[in-house]
């Protein structure tokens, strides 16, 4: 894996990025118990909300693919495991086709979450008559 380390603006650290020889984007992540994403859900025993796990992935898609595709939606997602704070998190994506991506987040080998990501193409739009 690469070793990249950026915070995502609600306190998660993505530190290790790959694509293995299949093709998958594999990343590696957690969120700091100090992350807003906590508050209030729930005060004493805190999880990560699905949306929390749900823009994870999209960061870790924006960030390989540089903002090229557009997120339109999410189809076929199961919680299956609840996240605490600090755990550490395996992202993985994978092309079904071109606007099916499958996404899986493990914590410790066991499955916590799963769907599908649906994506299209980032297209710039002109002005009419511009070339």
């Amino acid at each position: 894996m690469v070793g990249m380390n950026f915070t995502h603006k609600h306190g998660c650290v993505q530190d290790r990025f790959r694509v293995s020889a299949e093709g998958k984007l594999m990343a590696r992540a957690r969120v700091d118990a100090e992350s807003i994403w906590f508050d209030g859900h729930f005060p004493d025993q805190p999880i990560l909300p699905g949306i929390a796990q749900l823009s994870l992935v999209t960061q870790v898609l924006h960030h390989h693919t540089g903002g090229r595709l557009r997120v339109t939606g999410y189809k076929r997602v199961r919680f299956r495991q609840m996240i605490q704070p600090a755990d550490w998190m395996q992202i993985s994506l994978e092309m079904s086709n071109a606007k099916n991506i499958l996404f899986k987040i493990t914590v410790n080998a066991d499955v916590a979450a799963g769907g599908i990501v649906v994506v299209e193409p980032l297209t710039l739009k002109t002005k009419s008559g511009d070339h």
